[in-house]
C-alpha cells in the first residue's frame, strides 16, 4: 500500500506541530484513548494520527472500524475516540450514500 501511495497523486497530510499538540490532546482527554495503539502486535499505529488531523482541520473520519459498546472491553477503536473527542464519524458506506454516489450494474447480452 505504501508503494501504491507514493505513487499516486494523493495528498498526505504532513505531521507538524499542530497535528502534535492535537495527538497530546486525545492522550491526556481520556488515558483509555491510548488503548487505541498496539505497540506489542504494531496495530492501529496512524489511528490516532488520523483523529489528531481531523481535529486540526474540522474534518470527519472515515473508517471501517465499528464503535466497541461492551462497557467490560478493554479495546477501543476510532470512532469510540471520535466520540469521546466530539469528532463526526461515519463508514464507508454513509460516506458514499452521503456523497450521493451511486452503483449500477449492467448485464452485457451474449456473455
Amino acid at each position: 500500500m505504501s508503494r501504491w501511495l507514493k505513487k499516486s497523486s494523493i495528498t498526505v497530510m504532513k505531521i507538524d506541530g499542530e497535528v502534535t499538540k492535537c495527538l497530546q490532546l486525545i492522550y491526556a482527554f481520556n488515558p483509555i484513548h491510548k488503548k487505541l495503539v498496539d505497540n506489542i502486535k504494531s496495530r492501529s499505529l496512524a489511528d490516532p494520527w488520523i483523529i489528531a488531523h481531523a481535529i486540526k482541520e474540522s474534518a470527519i473520519v472515515v473508517t471501517k472500524e465499528e464503535k466497541i459498546t461492551a462497557i467490560n472491553s478493554n479495546r477501543i477503536k476510532i470512532p469510540n475516540v471520535c466520540d469521546n473527542m466530539g469528532i463526526r464519524w461515519m463508514n464507508d458506506f454513509e460516506f458514499i450514500n452521503e456523497l450521493g454516489i451511486s452503483f449500477s450494474c449492467k448485464r452485457i447480452p451474449n456473455c
